[in-house]
């Protein structure tokens, strides 16, 4: 019987031993570590740079980084960092944007994993500190419904308003008292574009060199009802950024 005991309280002894070390190590904080190396020219001395794109995730078994930061390494060994927000799949992108034939990065990490909705940071390396450029954003976007199912949208100041037809979703529409069965408007409804913005760098020509395309969603009554995206290319120029072009590209059934 005592060697039964005995046996019982050190096996139980080395059983919570072991539970309190696997918990603490599963408490532990987790380590930086390093998602991407690349080796990129982002000063236009003609060497590249070793960018090293870190982060820390949120526990050691999440595939959210809670903190994100880049490490530029020059040639003399001098460093510089980029801090980002957090979120997942990070990544970098380079091309030249604000048209000086160097390099500049483009930071972009997905924060809504659902929606596969992304952040985006542009910087460029100025005498070796970064310096951030912001991102354009359409300041004209407005759209109102009218009788009938439609939608009249406008992204330009200077163009006709788009007409968008939405009676493919006039039941919707009825249920939701938007609209009485004759398609008569009962209220007044703004559309509401989508604060989340895709960028993409975009090749325009020799000469030009890079343009950046934008993809900005518009909702109808909610986030559910999508009408379709405002596709914008834009062009930096004399430290703004102008609209080249906008089109509308709509996901609504005529």
């Amino acid at each position: 019987m005592y060697n039964f005991r005995f046996t019982f309280i050190i096996t139980l002894g080395f059983i919570l031993l072991f539970s309190s070390y696997t918990s603490a190590e599963a408490n532990e904080a987790p380590d930086e570590k390093v998602i991407k190396t690349y080796e990129e020219d982002v000063t236009g001395d003609g060497h590249k740079e070793t960018i090293l794109l870190y982060g820390t995730p949120l526990s050691n078994d999440s595939k959210y980084y809670n903190s994100i930061w880049a490490t530029i390494t020059f040639p003399d060994q001098s460093k510089a960092e980029i801090s980002y927000k957090g979120g997942y799949q990070p990544e970098l992108t380079f091309a030249d944007m604000n048209q000086n034939s160097v390099n500049d990065i483009i930071f972009s990490t997905i924060i809504d994993q659902q929606n596969e909705f992304r952040k985006y940071y542009l910087h460029t390396i100025k005498r070796r500190e970064p310096s951030e450029i912001s991102l354009p954003a359409q300041k004209y976007l407005k759209g109102i419904y009218q009788d009938q199912y439609k939608v009249e949208l406008q992204i330009s100041p200077m163009d006709d308003p788009e007409i968008v037809n939405v009676e493919s979703k006039a039941k919707q529409y009825i249920n939701s008292g938007i609209y009485n069965e004759d398609g008569r408007l009962l209220q007044s409804i703004s559309v509401h574009p989508q604060q989340f913005i895709e960028y993409e760098p975009v090749f325009l020509s020799s000469s030009k060199g890079y343009g950046l395309k934008s993809h900005q969603q518009i909702n109808g009554i909610n986030k559910a009802d999508k009408l379709g995206e405002v596709e914008t290319l834009w062009y930096y120029e004399g430290g703004k950024w102008i609209i080249l072009h906008s089109k509308w590209k709509s996901t609504t059934k005529n």
